[in-house]
């Protein structure tokens, strides 16, 4: 159980550095293009132009931004299932050596001798 637990939380964080790598990107392309609206607003002949490649990266953008909510959507909504399917596991006690969680309180337990051949704080093989 703990190697699933360890495969989902690996697969979270990836799937969560993947998204925000993506809007990297896409944050890093918008400030380029940005920059170069800009620089050709200023001008009066590429005015227009400066314009239409603000509107236009803003589309672009808008997309590739929701195509990445959409991926780690995605891949979370699978990872939810996993989680669900491995609290089933933790709460089965059947999952557990004997069928039974083992027991964590000390004053439940007799002694914690190993000579008398009972040894019932200790699993029993």
């Amino acid at each position: 159980m703990a190697d699933k637990t360890a495969l989902t939380l690996t697969a979270c964080a990836v799937a969560g550095l993947a998204f925000y790598i993506a809007l990297g990107v896409v944050l890093v392309k918008f400030i380029a293009a940005l920059i170069a609206a800009l620089a050709a607003l200023g001008t009066a002949v590429f005015s227009w132009a400066g314009a239409a490649l603000i509107v236009e990266e803003a589309g672009v953008n808008t997309g590739l931004v929701i195509a990445a909510v959409a991926a780690l959507t995605t891949v979370l909504s699978a990872q939810a299932t996993q989680m669900v399917v491995l609290h089933g596991e933790a709460v089965d006690a059947s999952t557990f050596f004997g069928g039974q969680w083992p027991n964590a309180t000390p004053g439940q337990f007799g002694d914690a001798t190993v000579t008398d051949g009972d040894a019932d704080w200790s699993l029993q093989q």
